[in-house]
């Protein structure tokens, strides 16, 4: 399924698959609280993201697609973009995104979901890409707002986060949009 990994420009930073190593420099910022309370991350230590990656290697036809969102100049892994909840069937897919706190405000996550969008438009002929916003991330919801999709609504208790059943919006674009 996967035959290119999209491309995103600028910001000295690269698109890549995540590899093993990945997993602390991960674990490293998605622990941080500014991080976690906006985000529905259950990751109490390292081993719950190996678990994760693994999952993201199998050559299983439905696997999460996320990719690294790495330093060109050292290589360090400091967000992700991807897809899960993807179904081929449905030809429909979750597109999800995090990045290290050092790194926001900069257009940096916007400028990664433009190519990825597409992409899962053309190379996996996905017709439906929704997202999910924890309500109160304002900065997520942004992204979204920004690549096209639309509001669908709130969806109540939609996923435990940090042990508690949390509200989220989502959103959708679909490939005639």
């Amino acid at each position: 399924m996967i035959n290119t990994i999209p491309h995103v420009d600028g910001f000295g930073l690269s698109l890549r698959e995540i590899r093993a190593e990945d997993a602390q420099s991960w674990f490293d910022y998605l622990r941080i609280p500014e991080v976690l309370q906006l985000s529905s991350w259950n990751v109490s230590v390292v081993e719950d993201l190996q678990a994760n990656i693994e999952k993201m290697s199998a050559n299983a036809v439905n696997r999460p697609l996320r990719f690294a969102l790495a330093a060109t100049d050292t290589d360090q892994l400091v967000g992700t973009v991807g897809f899960h909840s993807l179904s081929m069937e449905n030809a429909s897919a979750e597109i999800a995104y995090d990045l290290a706190p050092g790194y926001w405000g900069r257009g940096i996550i916007s400028a990664a979901c433009a190519p990825l969008i597409r992409w899962g438009f053309d190379a996996l002929q996905l017709n439906r890409i929704q997202g999910c916003t924890m309500v109160g991330n304002h900065a997520s919801a942004r992204v979204l707002e920004k690549a096209g999709f639309r509001l669908e609504g709130i969806l109540r208790e939609f996923r435990v986060a940090r042990g508690r059943p949390s509200d989220f919006r989502v959103y959708s674009r679909l490939r005639s949009d």
